[in-house]
């Protein structure tokens, strides 16, 4: 999770390189490494002091990992040319580079575009099947919620019918989403309305939330963004917290993304071009190596698709 913050602090193209000790991929090699870390300690501190002070607070205090995990973490995280450096038995120089940033093409900062959405948010085939499925899906006994990408409030707005005593804080980058956002929840005092872009490192909302929910936002974010999303959204639940996406994903192949369209009404020359498509597995995938458990797709009608994971106890 720590490399997925690392990550999105850098900039286009920025490296990072970190020198660490690292466990042996075997007992056996991890017996030489212990024995090469005593003889060098031995250069500057007896053994009595290894054996009462150090050795304890080496096992108490490091938690080091196999090289080669630590290797696929970045790799996994979006890093480029990931590679070792240096190493010397349980010393280990590792690193990679942010790739070359594209330009990152997001309508939604134009109020005009994220009107047009709104016109036709009720048009969307099966979407109330989708917001019913993510209902369902609600823990009994819910306190807090986070809502990511909020828009114009139409989810949270169900969430309170559902969950009336529950307080809320609803997230979202766009003035016209921000603005109807106010419009929607004023005089609640059970919700804050918070201005933030999901392309930056999630603030301080006040958490633990019990729940964090979004519908049909994260999808606008490049992958390497909504997996490091993914480990905030982890790190910012309560113990036994739930994260419930409602999401625009992408098709096994061309053909049924085009009937997809098809069935929207649009033609692949009108497609938003802020959307970035992953598919489900993948992104079930990442929710299970975040440390998620009970992961699953609730619901799905061709590219709409919910996803429900729980943060363990």
């Amino acid at each position: 999770m720590l490399y997925s913050h690392i990550y999105d602090a850098l900039a286009s193209e920025g490296v990072f390189y970190n020198a660490d000790i690292v466990l042996g991929s075997s007992d056996a090699l991890q017996a030489i490494y212990m024995a090469e870390w005593r003889a060098f300690m031995q250069r500057s501190v007896s053994v009595e002091d290894i054996d009462r002070i150090w050795l304890p607070r080496y096992y108490a205090e490091d938690r080091p990992a196999e090289l080669l995990n630590q290797l696929a973490w970045l790799t996994d995280t979006g890093f480029a040319d990931v590679d070792v450096v240096w190493k010397y038995y349980n010393f280990a120089v590792y690193g990679g580079r942010r790739p070359l940033m594209t330009a990152d093409v997001n309508l939604w900062r134009s109020p005009e575009h994220a009107l047009d959405y709104l016109a036709r948010a009720d048009t969307i085939p099966h979407r109330t099947e989708g917001e019913a499925a993510l209902l369902d899906s609600l823990p009994e006994r819910m306190a807090r919620v986070l809502d990511l990408g909020s828009g114009d409030g139409r989810l949270l707005a169900l969430i309170k019918l559902a969950r009336p005593h529950v307080c809320a804080v609803a997230v979202d980058f766009s003035d016209a989403m921000l603005a109807r956002l106010q419009a929607r929840f004023v005089g609640d005092e059970a919700v804050a309305v918070v201005s933030h872009d999901l392309d930056r490192t999630l603030p301080d909302f006040g958490g633990p939330f019990d729940t964090i929910v979004s519908s049909f936002a994260i999808h606008h974010l490049a992958h390497p963004r909504k997996r490091s999303l993914y480990a905030q959204i982890f790190d910012v639940l309560a113990p036994g917290g739930m994260f419930c996406n409602l999401e625009h994903v992408a098709s096994a192949t061309e053909a049924l993304h085009h009937q997809f369209l098809a069935k929207l009404g649009i033609t692949p020359d009108d497609e938003d071009p802020s959307n970035k498509l992953l598919d489900v597995e993948t992104q079930l995938t990442w929710l299970c190596n975040v440390g998620f458990v009970d992961v699953d797709c609730h619901w799905k009608w061709r590219e709409l698709a919910l996803l429900v994971a729980t943060k363990p106890a």
